[in-house]
């Protein structure tokens, strides 16, 4: 009888805090009923650090883990110092990961441009949106479809390139620089606006935030009608009517 294949290893990195409170709670949530079953139907065997309990250095058991393991999901939630500490283990390595946050708009400046799954426990269909996106990246990891470059990744290759003194290479190298900056700095100031326009509008649509403002700064301005993308939509600021 052929012997069954082992199962990958997926490393979890996330907030776990004490035994009993809220954090521990939400991360076996997390763990128990979304990152260990969707790992386990790709045969990754996925674990936390307080799953595989042994004698030994913590800290080497960790580093033994990141390093080593094939695949690392990484919950930045929280934005916790020990999980980004060794998440940037990983990003030196250039090996496999997964980012996943309760609220991506949220993430730091130097990961914003490396994408994250959202967290999305509020409904039955939020947390099946969640599960199909972490699917669907651990299938792409299988078939290498998946470009694991990074801050620290592109430093090194920048320093080769630098290396190899070819102006066209180093061009090339600070023009991707520079649109990964630009990106960054773009999904951050969107995460600010849409942050900031929720607390002022709420869950009002874009089209009614605008009329909204209109009406705000300029109340004596009729706005009887607005056609968008097709569809007529009536609104009529005159208070006397």
């Amino acid at each position: 009888m052929a012997e069954k294949s082992k199962s990958r290893s997926c490393f979890v990195i996330c907030p776990i805090g004490e035994a009993g409170s809220k954090d521990r709670a939400r991360s076996d949530d997390i763990f128990n009923n979304l990152i260990e079953p969707v790992a386990k139907e790709n045969d990754y065997e996925a674990f936390r650090l307080i799953d595989k309990s042994r004698p030994g250095d913590i800290t080497m058991r960790i580093v033994e883990a990141v390093t080593e393991s094939d695949l690392v999901i990484a919950d930045l939630s929280g934005r916790n110092a020990n999980v980004f500490y060794e998440l940037s283990i990983r990003h030196a390595l250039g090996r496999p990961y997964i980012h996943m946050m309760d609220d991506p708009a949220s993430v730091p400046f130097d990961v914003f441009a490396l994408n994250a799954i959202t967290i999305d426990q509020g409904s039955f269909g939020g947390m099946k949106k969640t599960r199909a996106e972490l699917d669907a990246q651990i299938k792409a990891i299988l078939a290498g479809k998946e470009n694991f470059g990074n801050p620290i990744s592109r430093y090194y290759e920048n320093q080769e390139i630098e290396k190899r003194d070819n102006p066209l290479e180093t061009q090339i190298a600070n023009l991707t620089d520079n649109v990964l900056t630009l990106s960054r700095q773009m999904g951050a100031l969107e995460g600010k606006v849409s942050a900031a326009t929720d607390n002022v509008y709420g869950s009002e649509k874009p089209i009614d935030r605008l009329l909204s403002a209109i009406k705000f700064t300029e109340p004596s301005l009729k706005v009887p009608q607005a056609k968008i993308l097709g569809r007529r939509r009536d609104h009529d600021y005159d208070d006397d009517n």
